[in-house]
């Protein structure tokens, strides 16, 4: 996820049209319920594992993706500035200026990014991925009738 989200971002933080082009479709992919995004997966590659790393990736990368376009759009130009002044390259003022001053918001990036794949791994293992869903689901079958839903015991 990360390897796809982090380039993008920076392209996106980068390049205006980019990001326009990518809004709206970052938009729809955070406004879909997770599960919407198991149907079609299970759908073409059946149950298992393939259609929950396919979800997961997908839902995962939307907010690593916004947030390092917007960690990059809230480095201050003084600072890139800077390293044009004396020299740098373009490559050298990203990893040593742009990427230090942005770390707060992607380790945000990261964060929600871990978040939320956590979420549709344990969403993922309803449609038979195994891990940590399929021991959720487990435990939620095996939990008494009498503490499921809020019911009163007895």
């Amino acid at each position: 996820m990360l390897a796809i989200a982090f380039p993008l971002g920076i392209l996106a933080a980068r390049r205006p049209r980019i990001e326009a082009a990518l809004r709206p479709v970052l938009d729809v992919m955070q406004t879909v319920p997770p599960w919407v995004y198991l149907i079609p997966a299970v759908m073409i590659f059946s149950l298992g594992k393939v259609p929950a790393i396919i979800a997961t990736i997908v839902y995962g990368i939307p907010p690593m993706l916004r947030l390092t376009t917007l960690a990059f759009r809230g480095v201050p130009t003084d600072l890139k500035e800077l390293g044009e002044a004396i020299g740098a390259r373009p490559r050298t003022i990203l990893w040593k200026i742009e990427f230090p001053t942005a770390t707060p918001t992607l380790l945000v990036g990261l964060n929600q990014c871990i978040l939320l794949s956590l979420a549709m791994v344990v969403l993922a293992g309803l449609v038979g991925a195994g891990g940590l869903g399929a021991e959720v689901t487990r435990g939620l079958t095996r939990m008494p009738r009498s503490r499921r839903c809020g019911s009163p015991p007895g």
